[in-house]
């Protein structure tokens, strides 16, 4: 069978084309934007229904292996896609795909784990706060990410790229009483729940041996409610230079997923 070609778009009023007019930064009618070659691609990989690629011709050959058969796939200038978007867009790849249906905890799953490390995005307000944690949960062997469903969108085409694609891949749930939901997956699995906070009364290096642990992080700024200062196990600070006050809260997550996933890990 020949490889498959894209189509050249000639119509920018055909309403598939609809979620890149205009793009706001919150999904569309269940359709989320992705931006760039690498986050479609990766879209493509995963399960999710993808809706419709747009690629200026410099991106063909790499995308034909990936793009799905049930996906409708244009191809048109860079300054096509520049007035369908209404600003100037250098990343060559467009891509809307289906945003997941809510998923539901799969505490069976968790269980059968060893030691599972679950992180907690607490009143995220940045989607690329949301887009870095999740990059990084994936890259450091996080088993699930839960997320405050008031909060920042995941699918937000500035979360999908802060996370370079990788919000497709990583098991995360939204929770609309994210305090009550932590607590009582905590209590099931036997974990410990740990508050990162720079006031913190526990060093995360103290931090040793295969333990199933929920940690949560607080939005830059305010940090981590009362409530959950209260509610967890332990308040953990990362030891920084006197002279350093806290870290971003992605580097944050990622220093405590490597410690963390180190601690679990042998070797």
């Amino acid at each position: 069978m020949a490889p498959r070609e894209p189509e050249p778009l000639t119509d920018l009023t055909d309403p598939r084309l609809l979620p890149f007019s205009g793009v706001v930064g919150r999904a569309r009618d269940g359709l989320a934007v992705v931006e760039g070659a690498i986050p479609a691609i990766r879209a493509c990989a995963s399960e999710l229904a993808v809706d419709v690629v747009v690629c200026t011709p410099s991106h063909v050959d790499r995308l034909r292996p990936h793009i799905p058969d049930s996906a409708r796939w244009w191809c048109a200038p860079k300054d096509v896609l520049s007035s369908l978007l209404g600003f100037s867009f250098h990343r060559g790849v467009l891509a809307s795909v289906q945003v997941p249906a809510a998923a539901a905890i799969d505490t069976a799953l968790l269980r059968e784990r060893e030691a599972p490390l679950i992180a907690v995005a607490v009143g995220f307000t940045d989607p690329a706060n949301v887009g870095a944690l999740l990059r990084a949960a994936r890259a450091l062997g996080v088993d699930h990410v839960l997320l405050d469903a008031a909060a920042a969108d995941p699918f937000a085409r500035k979360a999908i790229r802060a996370s370079a694609g990788h919000v497709f891949s990583v098991p995360l749930t939204l929770c609309a009483d994210l305090l009550e939901q932590t607590v009582a997956l905590r209590d099931e699995l036997g974990a410990d729940l740990l508050s990162l906070t720079p006031g913190g009364d526990t060093s995360l290096r103290s931090f040793q041996g295969r333990r199933a642990r929920i940690v949560a992080f607080g939005s830059e700024g305010p940090g981590l409610p009362d409530a959950w200062l209260e509610a967890s196990n332990a308040r953990v600070r990362i030891p920084l230079a006197p002279e350093v006050d806290s870290l971003n809260v992605a580097s944050a997550a990622a220093v405590t997923f490597y410690a963390l996933d180190g601690a679990r890990a042998p070797g």
